[in-house]
């Protein structure tokens, strides 16, 4: 479509700037739109993996409510690449695939996911609920920055339970609302998602942890982050990050991160 527009306008530079769907597609769906950004020249996306609605609103499966910052992420993308606005940051951090590391323990049988980000000018990698987080109440008040040398626990709290994980789970279970998860490569079925998840914003590193896992018998697993058709809880950097359900219906300057999934080498401790 975009190289038949071209021709038919003579115009083989047009920009096309186009946004990743939300909530109420796939999960595949969103990393093949992102895909094409890279394979065709002069084209950009903005992502709303998390705008979905919060439980008093309405949401049409893909078209999410908060369309004024659909919008500014939009005009983000046109501000860096069609204008070349300098320090404009149009995308969110992003897995920096290779360094992408699971480690079982034998004797705790613990598996640990080390997931490093690559971040923006912004800087500020934290965690916050998405605008579809129907957690416990709603806070009263902004959550608290995470500091630039710790883990962003805090983040969790704010975002109404839907990051909890940042503060820890039940023993054995997996949190449904982790943005980490672990699954044989090549099947749909048997996603594991980690119990605990915390980012270390000096490092911009998430580490995660699922107890009682066993890796499968080739020794590789596929790591998904933020791969979830409805994300509860994302990664975000910037200021002001959300939308959470306190943020849900008010302007937030945050950028969340891109959705990634790769086949990883499982090395034992």
């Amino acid at each position: 479509m975009i190289s038949y527009w071209r021709r038919q306008f003579k115009a083989p530079k047009l920009p096309f700037f186009y946004v990743l769907l939300a909530a109420g597609h796939t999960a595949v769906m969103r990393e093949a739109q992102a895909q094409g950004a890279g394979a065709i020249g002069g084209t950009a996306f903005a992502s709303a993996v998390d705008l979905g609605a919060a439980a008093d609103e309405f949401l049409v499966p893909g078209h999410p409510p908060r369309k004024q910052e659909v919008g500014r992420r939009v005009s983000l993308a046109v501000l860096a690449l069609l204008f070349k606005e300098p320090n404009v940051d149009y995308l969110g951090p992003s897995v920096i695939a290779g360094k992408v590391t699971v480690t079982t323990s034998g004797g705790s049988k613990l598996t640990t996911v080390l997931i490093p980000f690559k971040v923006g000018s912004g800087g500020h990698l934290h965690l916050n609920g998405t605008g579809g987080c129907n957690g416990s109440a709603s806070p009263s008040s902004p959550p608290a920055w995470p500091t630039d040398n710790g883990a962003s626990a805090s983040a969790g709290a704010g975002a109404g339970g839907c990051c909890a994980g940042a503060l820890g789970g039940t023993a054995g279970e997996s949190n449904s609302n982790s943005p980490v998860a672990l699954a044989q490569p090549g099947t749909t079925s048997k996603v594991y998602h980690t119990q605990t998840f915390v980012v270390d914003a000096a490092t911009n590193v998430l580490r995660a942890t699922l107890p009682g896992w066993k890796a499968p018998a080739s020794g590789v697993v596929e790591v998904r982050f933020l791969f979830d058709n409805f994300p509860k809880c994302a990664l975000y950097s910037g200021a002001l990050s959300g939308p959470d359900s306190y943020y849900a219906k008010v302007q937030h300057f945050g950028l969340v991160a891109q959705s990634w999934r790769g086949n990883v080498t499982v090395t034992a401790e």
